[in-house]
């Protein structure tokens, strides 16, 4: 089976190897051990991906082992989290903010502790501490995490002064998403102080949706791709812009040195209920999704 991994790590601009991820999945048992070697190998020599674009061999490691359930991998990934901003963004782009939070909580192995030192961790790149965030948040809508636990967590985490505008909305839309009513006051507080990125969500978004039913709320949080488990790698990465470049398009671009590659995904995650995603295609007719268009502004 390792030849046939092999033999997708390399992209192929346009093409979507469909039929070989087919395989892997039917052969699931026999895989696990060779997917974990390549996320072993990648996390020993990161300059797999960072010295040469086409390397997609580890982000379907990591779909394909999410889908697997596989706990062996949590580990792995919170320490590749734990890398600089710099490092993530040369070796994964927008795979931060695009699955690697989902991830975490598909393969989570228990260890609380090592969610929260991820999101606690100053010195981290604050996309990839906002991924323990997108976990913890799943975690608890799936049942996995005991919501009182989560939610005090919540306001030890909102009153510390240590998170960054970003975390600090991104921590406020988790409780939105979880129907955290009790910590209004607490959220009130951070914005107050001015520690909360209003180009993120304000506080009445919060206010407006924690009068919402808990039971409509939950349930719509649940709905939403961007808050549940990884379950199919191929639907999950078919429709990425990558595998569905024109050719034609792609020959016409000129060759981009690395290092002018980096995706610093620093655009900001839209509150769910506005009528476009940050995922969803924009409106304007690009074909780019709204985050990288219109809404990069």
């Amino acid at each position: 089976m390792r030849e046939v991994i092999d033999s997708i790590s390399l992209i192929e601009k346009g093409k979507f190897p469909k039929k070989q991820l087919e395989e892997i999945i039917e052969n699931k048992e026999e895989v696990i051990p060779e997917l974990l070697q390549v996320v072993d190998q990648f996390i020993e020599d990161p300059s797999i991906a960072s010295n040469n674009p086409r390397y997609f061999g580890h982000i379907y490691a990591f779909f394909l082992l999410g889908q697997f359930r596989e706990k062996a991998l949590f580990h792995k990934l919170l320490q590749i989290l734990h890398w600089s901003e710099e490092d993530l963004n040369l070796v994964f782009g927008d795979f931060i903010t695009e699955g690697s939070g989902r991830i975490l909580a598909s393969v989570y192995n228990g260890d609380l502790d090592a969610l929260k030192e991820l999101l606690e961790n100053e010195e981290s790149y604050e996309f990839a501490r906002g991924q323990a965030v997108a976990a913890l948040t799943i975690l608890v809508l799936q049942g996995q995490l005991d919501r009182e636990d989560i939610s005090n967590y919540y306001r030890q985490l909102l009153k510390t002064k240590r998170l960054t505008p970003y975390l600090y909305a991104d921590v406020i839309v988790s409780a939105c998403d979880l129907h955290f009513e009790d910590l209004l006051e607490d959220i009130q507080w951070a914005y107050e102080k001015g520690l909360v990125d209003y180009g993120v969500i304000n506080f009445d978004d919060v206010k407006t949706i924690m009068l919402i039913d808990k039971k409509v709320r939950l349930d719509y949080s649940r709905s939403d791709v961007h808050n549940k488990y990884i379950d199919n790698t191929i639907k999950e990465l078919q429709s990425w812009y990558i595998f569905n470049q024109n050719k034609t398009e792609v020959s016409k671009l000129p060759e981009i040195p690395k290092k002018r590659l980096k995706i610093p995904s620093g655009n900001k995650p839209f509150v769910q209920d506005l009528k476009i995603g940050r995922n969803d295609p924009c409106n304007c007719g690009s074909g780019k999704k709204y985050k990288k268009c219109c809404g990069s502004s």
